[in-house]
């Protein structure tokens, strides 16, 4: 399933009605389908998981922070068990 999708003219991310969100928030705006996020992070998971299992069975998979710094998205995939990969300790408040 895409997590984006027409449906009778209106584009939707997950059932949400993007135009709905504008009018709420007012454009523009960023939005992030967390079942599309949370699937491609544990196809990651997984493959990683798998090459590493024998010369490092107990490596973290860590999302590079630097690549986007959503605080929801970084608290989704820590929940997920990715860690984070920072620069520093400010990048994570």
């Amino acid at each position: 399933m895409d997590a984006f999708q027409y449906q009778q003219g209106q584009l939707y991310c997950e059932s949400v009605s993007l135009a709905d969100i504008a009018k709420e928030v007012g454009t523009p705006f960023y939005v992030y389908s967390e079942s599309a996020l949370l699937a491609r992070a544990r196809t990651y998971m997984t493959a990683v998981s798998m090459e590493t299992a024998v010369s490092a069975p107990d490596a973290l998979v860590c999302y590079a922070v630097k690549a986007n710094g959503n605080p929801a998205i970084i608290r989704r995939l820590g929940e997920a068990g990715f860690g984070a990969d920072v620069t520093s300790g400010g990048e994570l408040f």
